[in-house]
């Protein structure tokens, strides 16, 4: 065929002169696709690390450790592109102590319950802390499965949150949502936006840390500021145990002091979120318990079950149901060995306790020691001037009272010797009258020398002891019996015979009341250093024949017990006087008022 010729034909297409293999052009769109595959992947790298760098931004905005908790979840569920997202912090015990989600309304969380505590695949991230990545959680060996609630869950990833080298707990993905699993660049930015999360965690952790310091310094001043305004010891240590209970986050605190008795403890204030003012007033023995431990090694405690701790249960009973992870520090201001311990506790079940929490504890407890020490100078010092007080009134009233009342009575018998017999018994009845007023004014001097307890008043007195027990017999006599009381009783009579004593005067009133039909009657009490007496005289009827003798009975063997003897003298229709008299022990003038 001849070649064709352009200029003979004017309307032909000219042959393209850029033509070029085909090899070649294959070659180059694969060159172009690669480029735009690395461009695409550049963006999506840069998009990814702009989104890191955004959650990164988020979780370090805050301070506040609750907060940070949450940006970190809801940072890491969005960075890359998961379902569900969880942090679990672990506790002392290594279980996860607090569980913070994303991904779940509060309804279907409500309907799954309690949170995970670290079985199954959680449980692996935390005895082996390094990332897990799963395209199906059903298949790996250690999945426990699911709750009842819980919703499916396919794909995985987790990684281990690690603060200066520990663990302070993991991060969890699941269910990828544009692909079947998650990818190792995810893995990747997620053990990033980890390291971002822990400097972040670790800076809150150090914000929380100083505001409860703050939060505990703050409650030391108040109770040093209640102390100084002159706030009851009761009310101190109630305070004491609300601060420590608001401070320590806790479920309960109590103080706990040592009771009369030898090795038992009281509980003197509690606070908690339930009523736990069942608890103030129970006793406690302290032998092998924590409480013992505290005190003897003067240094704070911290337990994961006060109620079963193997060094030695807080109590068996006092605590069933109430205290599970706690803490307990000695009250113990320097130098001095402890008066007490402060008790905090949450419930069972609840978050345990860390190390920082108990030196933080023990320091409030050091100062809540020494508040109550300078309630205790205090109350000294206000005893102190009361009973200089009382002692200048009782030398005031020898000196001067008795001494014009004596001699003016001392006059009055002189006239009576110079006027008629008339007058004469007037004056002598008067000066009987003042006989009685000496001897009520030397007893009122007696008793402000009786012993003081801590709130200022006569602490076990028997003179206000056989003031008590004629007041309560007034209702049933129907008249007020007449009560005189003669001698130092409150020092001259010691604390077993001062029982006797009573039970005497209570039951020769008992007697009158009962069978004497007496319109008066008189007590009368008198100490010497020698001899204790007591006389007892009504104008009744008498003892009679038929009278049961069993309460005298009663009188006469605690009169012999202490050596002593009953006297009694009855005429009918002339009254009786029962004379119960016993020997005072040599060296032994401890009254009542002592621990003897």
């Amino acid at each position: 065929m001849p070649e064709h010729d352009i200029r003979a034909d004017p309307t032909a297409i000219p042959a393209d002169p850029l033509q070029f293999p085909d090899t070649g052009r294959l070659k180059l769109d694969q060159a172009i696709d690669v480029l735009l595959e690395h461009a695409r992947t550049v963006r999506d790298t840069q998009e990814r690390l702009r989104s890191l760098l955004r959650a990164s931004h988020v979780v370090a905005s805050h301070v506040d450790l609750s907060r940070v908790l949450r940006h970190v979840v809801d940072a890491a569920k969005d960075l890359v592109n998961a379902r569900y997202a969880a942090l679990g912090v672990l506790g002392p015990d290594g279980t996860v102590d607090e569980f913070v989600y994303s991904g779940l309304d509060d309804q279907r969380a409500a309907r799954i319950g309690q949170p995970p505590h670290g079985q199954g695949i959680l449980g692996l991230l935390i005895t082996e802390p390094r990332p897990i990545r799963l395209t199906d959680l059903s298949t790996h060996p250690a999945s426990a499965g699911f709750p009842p609630g819980h919703p499916p869950m396919r794909s995985f990833l987790g990684v281990p949150l690690l603060i200066r080298g520990q663990a302070f707990g993991n991060l969890y993905l699941a269910d990828k949502q544009d692909e079947d699993e998650f990818s190792a660049d995810d893995e990747q930015l997620l053990l990033s936006l980890a390291g971002f999360a822990a400097v972040a965690i670790d800076n809150a952790h150090l914000y929380e840390e100083a505001r409860r310091r703050a939060a505990w310094q703050r409650s030391s001043a108040e109770i040093t500021a209640a102390l100084l305004a002159g706030t009851e010891t009761g009310d101190v240590l109630r305070l004491i145990a609300a601060k420590a209970h608001e401070v320590a986050r806790a479920d309960l605190a109590a103080v706990i002091l040592p009771a009369d008795e030898t090795n038992v403890l009281t509980v003197q204030a509690a606070a908690g979120e339930d009523d736990v003012e069942c608890l103030v007033g129970r006793r406690l023995d302290t032998e092998n318990s924590l409480c013992e431990l505290a005190m003897t090694g003067s240094q704070p405690l911290l337990s994961e079950n006060l109620g079963e701790d193997e060094r030695g249960p807080l109590s068996d009973e006092t605590w069933a149901g109430k205290a599970g992870p706690g803490m307990v520090a000695p009250l113990m201001a320097p130098d001095r060995p402890p008066t007490g311990v402060l008790v905090v506790a949450n419930a069972p079940g609840r978050r345990g306790f860390h190390e920082r929490d108990l030196e933080m504890l023990a320091a409030f407890a050091s100062q809540a020691a020494l508040a109550q020490q300078l309630a205790q100078h205090r109350a000294y010092s206000e005893e102190l001037q009361l009973l200089e007080e009382r002692d200048r009134i009782a030398r005031d009233l020898h000196d001067h009272v008795i001494q014009e009342v004596f001699a003016t009575g001392l006059s009055l018998s002189n006239l009576a010797s110079a006027v008629d017999s008339g007058q004469r018994d007037r004056l002598l009845t008067v000066v009987r009258k003042l006989d009685r007023v000496v001897s009520e004014i030397r007893g009122t001097i007696f008793d402000l020398h009786a012993p003081m307890g801590a709130g200022g008043d006569a602490e076990h007195s028997m003179r206000r002891a056989l003031s008590e027990i004629v007041r309560t017999s007034t209702d049933s006599l129907g008249f007020t019996p007449v009560l005189r009381l003669d001698g130092p009783l409150d020092t001259l009579v010691p604390a077993r015979l001062a029982v006797d004593l009573s039970a005497v005067v209570r039951e020769a009133l008992s007697n009158i009341a009962r069978h004497a039909h007496a319109t008066t009657a008189t007590v009368q009490v008198s100490a010497t250093p020698a001899t204790l007496t007591a006389r007892v005289e009504d104008d009744g009827h008498g003892l009679g024949e038929t009278t049961r003798r069993s309460g005298l009975a009663n009188l006469r063997a605690r009169a012999e017990k202490h050596g002593g003897t009953l006297v009694i003298d009855s005429a009918s229709g002339q009254g009786t006087i029962l004379n119960w008299t016993v020997p005072l022990p040599h060296g032994d003038q401890t009254g009542p008022g002592s621990n003897n």
